[in-house]
């Protein structure tokens, strides 16, 4: 009787770590049977050049932020050299966020409404999709808001810790971050307890500024301060490949959320809860200012500016930014009239349930594609552990292998280029590249996006292979770029490898080596 008793009174709770366990399983389970040689790989990649005393920015193409590397790295160090631990650790990352939502919620609210909290995000958003620099940067920007309701004396500096750290973790964080940081000081300047409030917003600067302030001296003192300038271009570079102004792409974004994500329910049912959120924390943010509801101003400022980072869209990256706002769309809803507040919360339940049914891993089109085979498929590289992959898959990673070996053994080679989409060719290759950016996309090969940091790339490949000192990995034309073609000479050898199915249309890659190293074709 007393065990019925606890599970009664600690019900929400049991319900919500029960859900984020099975999320974890699933996710773990699921993640067995992707193959994603770009995004898995170039994190893998980045790791291991940092671990290898890689230059980060100069030489290792650390797109989104540092500590996202610094993580990865640390984490193979600690749970063993395989590409799987990345996924792990996004995981692990993923569910202690939703655990602390569950937390801010219990604190504003109360336990019932931070089981919902749990509930809807992972009937709509239940796997994280991909290694990336956005679920740590999630995890830190809520581990941000758990310190700020604490309101006590150290509480505030830790909090904008926090959020320097969610920074460094995903550079592009940065200005909605300090745009939230801006209006919620000039908020509260002119209310009562001025005092108070400017030192509550001075220690959360103080905090904010530390980690980036260490970050500034790091690559000051290690020359890479113009490296890392670069980068900060990258949004801009990104406007190309959208073919659009940043003030179109945000029109688009808002008619998207005020329209089209209420009439593509029946396809897309995980926008319906971004739009519930933004419209909720628009509203109801001039309501939170006049009467005083620091935390709830806080909460929903990061909600609305973190959307700037999640313009074009992408499930994986609202589901790690704007959705923090689900804790002030739950307060509201809580404070509505008794009858008003159960429609909403049954109305907000079953559309995330119906999400979750017709779409269990999150529509997520590679995902779908997945086929479980009933036989675990075994790489001859053990940095490929405890993935599950399709038998075409592996045979491409196992004749990559076996090359690897004959080259190492008879060769002297420095270099190899992988002219490919796929980071996972030349991942068992420990040779230097002669492209920042490890990987060429044929369909905007010739994008800012790629010849801002590979300018002149093409006369280094040709002078390395007139010198047969590099290896190439080749797809579809991804050899000939408008400021030049790479020419292949008579002094090296092909192979050729099938990367599709039997049935599918065919596709290959083509390595190239010196002839020199003698190796049968």
């Amino acid at each position: 009787m007393g065990k019925f008793f606890f599970f009664c009174k600690k019900k929400y709770i049991i319900l919500s770590i029960s859900l984020i366990f099975v999320s974890f399983i699933c996710s773990l389970n699921l993640h067995q049977y992707i193959y994603d040689g770009h995004h898995h790989g170039i994190m893998y990649q980045n790791a291991i050049d940092l671990l290898n005393f890689k230059k980060p920015f100069s030489e290792i193409f650390i797109q989104y932020g540092i500590l996202t590397t610094i993580i990865h790295s640390l984490s193979l160090l600690v749970f063993g050299n395989y590409v799987y631990v990345l996924t792990f650790v996004t995981i692990i990352f993923y569910c202690l966020t939703i655990f602390l939502i569950f937390l801010i919620t219990k604190k504003l609210i109360n336990e019932k409404y931070a089981f919902i909290s749990v509930l809807l995000i992972l009937a709509n958003h239940p796997i994280p999709w991909l290694p990336w620099s956005n679920y740590i940067a999630y995890f830190f920007l809520t581990l941000s808001i758990f310190f700020f309701i604490k309101s006590e004396r150290y509480s505030f500096f830790i909090s904008g810790f926090f959020l320097g750290l969610c920074v460094l973790c995903r550079q592009d964080f940065f200005i909605p971050i300090i745009f939230s940081l801006f209006l919620y000081g000039i908020i509260f300047f002119f209310k009562e307890e001025r005092k108070k409030n400017i030192l509550k917003i001075v220690n959360i600067f103080i905090g904010f500024i530390l980690p980036l302030l260490c970050f500034l001296i790091y690559i000051v003192v290690n020359n890479l301060y113009g490296d890392w300038v670069r980068y900060l271009l990258i949004p801009n570079l990104f406007l190309e490949l959208h073919n659009a102004t940043y003030l179109e792409l945000v029109v688009k974004f808002v008619k998207f959320f005020l329209y089209s994500s209420f009439i593509n329910f029946i396809n897309q049912p995980q926008y319906f809860l971004i739009s519930c959120i933004l419209l909720i924390n628009t509203i109801f943010l001039f309501l939170f200012i006049i009467k005083k509801k620091n935390i709830l101003i806080f909460i929903a400022l990061l909600s609305l500016t973190l959307s700037s980072v999640s313009i074009n869209m992408e499930l994986f990256r609202l589901y790690t930014s704007v959705s923090i706002g689900i804790i002030t769309l739950l307060y509201v809803v809580s404070t509505f009239h008794k009858e008003i507040k159960r429609i909403s919360i049954f109305f907000l339940i079953l559309t995330s349930i119906f999400s979750f049914l017709f779409y269990p891993t999150g529509n997520y089109h590679i995902f779908k594609k997945i086929i479980k085979s009933e036989h675990s498929f075994k790489n001859k590289s053990s940095i490929f552990r405890f993935f599950k992959w399709e038998p075409h898959r592996v045979d491409v990673i196992n004749s990559i292998v076996d090359l690897n070996k004959i080259l190492s053994k008879n060769c002297n080679i420095e270099y190899v280029q992988n002219l490919t989409f796929d980071n996972f060719f030349i991942i068992n290759l420990s040779l230097n590249k002669v492209n920042l950016i490890p990987h060429i996309k044929s369909d905007i090969k010739n994008f800012k996006m790629f010849t801002f940091f590979n300018k002149g790339f093409v006369s280094k490949i040709n002078n390395l292979i007139d010198k047969e000192n590099i290896v190439l990995f080749i797809t579809a034309n991804n050899d000939r770029y408008e400021e030049g073609n790479v020419v292949i000479t008579n002094k090296y050898s092909s192979k050729l490898i099938n990367l599709n199915k039997t049935n599918d249309k065919p596709k290959t890659l083509r390595i190239y080596y010196p002839s020199k190293c003698n190796i049968k074709s």
